[in-house]
């Protein structure tokens, strides 16, 4: 439940980007989605803007929609963002925001897109931002002038972040690893006649103020970046060769095999072996052309290298297409049920 005050804070929480009057604004954020209706819809019409949006997520009709609508600003998912990298886009000296959501990339991807984005004409950098429909949309996001490569931004004018323990509660330190909990004028007021549900992600801390806890892992720096670190569901127990027990990340994982050059998307699941010890796969999509055998070896290779041997992936597995959901983000539950049908 969202009420009118809070999409208001939202929309003009955003006044620090350079908007004007008449500017077009493409979105790619489906309506459904709390970042799509608040950003994609409220915020342009909110400031004078017109409002584009563009929900077929073909990598080439986009492609074609921006040459042709030529936006000032421009809001999509990494879907969106790395299909863009492989596609014939010539020009973007017209842009002024080229922002994403829903998913965060690695530093390896952040730094192609920004290659990309200033061989192309574009003076600024990738925006991205951190939120969640609970809070309409945003509430850290990076801003002109004001970015740290590999973070999502610093909060928004009147937004509260703090990192806390998740087993006591007990604030974090800078740079030490938590659970993102946030304040701001523009949280929900509850799930609809769901009251267990609300009192579950919004709680009441020792300053009295409502804060939401997201489930996210994140840590703040001394400059009041946030850095995203995971889901604290997707942290697993594993074992090492020498027996003790380690924590397992996919993220971490994903984030160290797009590093490879001939990898161009990951994504991790976990799953138990026959000793129900936690092990990690992962899907990659390759380039075009390479021996399938070969490639993946040497992504294995790659791994070993890179990783912690706990982490290591136990297969290495390659995927044409990613699956991804409808709010523009990796499609875990897919890649489960394809492993699950393969290795039957």
């Amino acid at each position: 439940m969202r009420r009118k005050r809070r999409m208001r804070a939202e929309q003009y929480s955003y006044t620090t980007f350079d908007f004007r009057m008449n500017d077009i604004f493409m979105d790619m954020i489906p309506p459904f989605w709390g970042f799509g209706i608040s950003i994609g819809i409220h915020l342009p019409l909110a400031l004078g803007m017109e409002s584009a949006l563009w929900i077929d997520i073909e990598p080439n009709k986009v492609v074609q929609a921006f040459n042709r609508i030529k936006p000032r600003h421009f809001v999509s998912g990494p879907v969106i963002v790395k299909a863009m990298l492989e596609n014939n886009i010539k020009d973007m000296k017209f842009l002024s925001t080229f922002a994403g959501g829903g998913e965060s990339l690695s530093i390896e991807q952040e730094k192609k897109v920004n290659s990309f984005l200033h061989d192309k004409g574009y003076g600024g950098n990738y925006v991205t931002g951190y939120g969640m429909t609970e809070c309409c949309a945003t509430v850290c996001t990076g801003m002109p002038g004001i970015y740290k490569e590999g973070t999502l931004g610093i909060p928004l004018p009147k937004v509260n972040v703090k990192i806390v323990n998740p087993k006591d509660g007990q604030e974090q330190k800078y740079d030490e690893v938590g659970e993102v909990c946030f304040h701001a004028p523009n949280i929900m007021s509850g799930y609809f006649k769901n009251p267990k549900e609300t009192d579950n992600i919004i709680k009441t801390h020792a300053d009295n103020k409502k804060w939401i806890h997201t489930g996210d892992l994140g840590s703040v720096d001394q400059e009041g970046f946030l850095t995203f670190h995971g889901r604290i569901k997707k942290i697993y127990l594993t074992k090492g060769s020498d027996n003790n027990v380690y924590k397992l990340f996919p993220m971490q994982i994903e984030n160290e095999l797009i590093k490879n050059e001939e990898v161009l998307e990951c994504g991790t699941i976990v799953v138990p072996d026959q000793e129900k010890i936690h092990v990690a796969i992962a899907f990659v999509r390759v380039k075009v052309g390479l021996e399938k055998e070969t490639v993946r070896g040497k992504i294995l290779e790659f791994a070993r290298i890179h990783l912690p041997e706990h982490a290591i992936p136990k297969k290495i597995m390659l995927i044409e297409k990613m699956p991804y959901t409808q709010s523009n983000k990796i499609d875990y539950k897919k890649l489960e049920e394809k492993y699950q049908k393969e290795n039957r």
